[in-house]
Parts: structure tokens; C-alpha cells; sequence
């Protein structure tokens, strides 16, 4: 009862964690400072890291993580700041954040729900934006552009919207190729060749071979280009096969996948249907 001047938070709960290696009985700890105490939730959506303390990270603050979007923060390893408030407002949703591996913490890409990707090369101060005028191979013109998977590693940036393509940039995203990844529609039917774009959910890339790529698809398990993403061929192997008398047996969801950084050989997938494999050939 009563009035109280100002505000002030109850349940701020989630944001960000940091781990850190020591002799302390906890090595976790709360790095929250510079966001707004008034939030319903503190949700993470998306985040990487770059050099040093650097992180670029979206958020969102109602008890769902697709609705109310917080927009865009970089941390500089004191205090959160919202930058590009006026591209990243409460009506884009962020799928995903990319860095790029160069030093200065300059360059990173953002994607969205429906908007397509974002790229900047000055920390955020300006952003372009890539969605309609990607070189796709698709016959129809989309309405809406979601980014469902984003890789940054050496100069080549990777896309993909699964109405639109997979869109890779060699040149830190100032152009883009479109990719001819296509997969079997109906793996149950031998006589239908029929092929569709697939939706991709995640890429690794080799650490020594930049142009060795896996990605992890929905319903095909995995594929990999050995050519910086111009062809690409399935993994299938023991896993996503056809078996009689049982439709749809073959579709497998992976929605993680990665190299081992010691042995490339080794790649670890996770399934939604199935859970957790792993290859070693």
C-alpha cells in the first residue's frame, strides 16, 4: 500500500554467467551489470563472444524467449551497453550472433526472425542488412526471412534461411554466393528424386581446413562440403536410411553439431529425436 518513488526489480532472474577457473568454492558468477533492473526476465537469445571480454549478446525480458525483445548489447567486460536500438527494436527478434575471429572486435553478424541478417564492421555503429537482394536460386520471393544458422570463421561468413538458401560471404559480408545444398525430399521413395532446400540448424568448420564444413539439417542429419561450401554431400552413413515398412524412419533432426578440434574424423551430432552420436569416420 502506498506509492514508491522510482522502481525497482523483482524478478530479474537469468541473464548472463561467467565461469571462471579459480580456487573459490564458486567459480560462477553473475555478469548483469548495466541491464535494466525492470525486466519481467533477464532471458539470453543469442551470444557470442569475441577477443578478450568482449561478448554481443540479444535479450529478451517477458516469460517467453520469442516475445519482447530486449534488442542488441555488447559487454566490454565492466558494463552491458544496447547499441543499434533503432534497427534491433522490440518487434526484431535475434536468432543468432556470429563474431568475427578478427582481433579488433569490429566485425559480427546478427540474425533474425524475419528480417534477415545483419552485419557490421564498425561495433555496431551501422549495420547492413541482407535478406531480399541474396543472389538465392529460390523461385518465390519470401515475406519473411529467419535465419536459422550463422558461422563466422576466417574471412568466410555462412547464412541460412530456409526459405531463401545458404548464402556464404568470403569477404567478411560485404558479398555474398548462394550455395547449391539441396537434399531428397522423400528418402522412402527410391523413384522420387525430388530435392528441396533444407533447413539448417548449425555449421562447424574444420579448424586447419577452413573449407571443410559440416552442417546439421532438419530431418537429413548431417552434410558436408569439402570445398568451402560450393558442393555438399550427406553423412548419412548408419544413421539416416530408409527402412521398409516404416515411413519416415529416415528423418533424423540434427540441431548441434562439431568437429573434434584434435581429430577431425570425429564429429558429434545431436539429434532431436534420438539424442547424441558420434563418428569417427
Amino acid at each position: 500500500n502506498g506509492n514508491i518513488g522510482g522502481v525497482f526489480n523483482l524478478a530479474n532472474n537469468g541473464g548472463v554467467f561467467s565461469y571462471s577457473q579459480t580456487s573459490g568454492p564458486n567459480p560462477w558468477s553473475q555478469v548483469n551489470n548495466g541491464l535494466p533492473m525492470t525486466w519481467l526476465r533477464t532471458n539470453t537469445v543469442a551470444l557470442d563472444r569475441g577477443t578478450g571480454d568482449f561478448v554481443v549478446a540479444a535479450f529478451s525480458r517477458e516469460e517467453q524467449l520469442d516475445s519482447a525483445s530486449a534488442g542488441l548489447y555488447v559487454y566490454n567486460g565492466t558494463n552491458w551497453r544496447r547499441i543499434a536500438a533503432d534497427v534491433f527494436t522490440s518487434s526484431v527478434n535475434i536468432t543468432s550472433i556470429v563474431v568475427s575471429p578478427a582481433i579488433d572486435n569490429l566485425s559480427f553478424a546478427v540474425g533474425t526472425a524475419q528480417r534477415g541478417v545483419f552485419v557490421t564492421t564498425d561495433g555496431g555503429d551501422h549495420f547492413t542488412q541482407w535478406s531480399s537482394q541474396l543472389p538465392s536460386l529460390a523461385v518465390n520471393l519470401p515475406t519473411i526471412f529467419r535465419v536459422t544458422a550463422l558461422n563466422w570463421e576466417s574471412d568466410r561468413l555462412l547464412v541460412a534461411m530456409p526459405s531463401w538458401g545458404l548464402f556464404i560471404s568470403d569477404d567478411g559480408g560485404q558479398t555474398f554466393r548462394v550455395s547449391r545444398i539441396r537434399v531428397l525430399k522423400n528418402l522412402d521413395a527410391a523413384s522420387d528424386t525430388t530435392t528441396v532446400l533444407p533447413t539448417l540448424n548449425d555449421f562447424s568448420v574444420q579448424a586447419d581446413s577452413p573449407d571443410h564444413i559440416v552442417a546439421a539439417l532438419v530431418q537429413h542429419g548431417a552434410f558436408e562440403s569439402i570445398d568451402g561450401g560450393v558442393s555438399w554431400q550427406d553423412l548419412y552413413g548408419n544413421l539416416v536410411v530408409p527402412l521398409p515398412g516404416a515411413p519416415t524412419a529416415w528423418q533424423h533432426s540434427a540441431i548441434d553439431i562439431v568437429f573434434d578440434a584434435a581429430d577431425p574424423q570425429i564429429i558429434v551430432m545431436g539429434v532431436s529425436q534420438k539424442g547424441l552420436y558420434r563418428t569417427a569416420d
